[in-house]
């Protein structure tokens, strides 16, 4: 699974659903300040998947 933009998330994909590294979610409004959801401002991180390993290659 990727971001379209060359880089691929620590992600591992199965039917009963996708498992990922780490995702994490970071509510910049208080929702006790703010009731409208489309008003509210969430920051989003997810894990990028390690580079692949250069050893031993010329």
């Amino acid at each position: 699974m990727g971001t379209g933009a060359g880089l691929t998330f620590d992600c591992v994909e199965n039917p009963a659903g996708d498992r990922f590294g780490c995702r994490y979610e970071a509510y910049l409004t208080d929702p006790r300040s703010e009731r409208m959801k489309t008003r509210w401002r969430i920051e989003l991180a997810i894990r990028l998947a390690d580079e692949p390993s250069t050893a031993g290659t010329p």
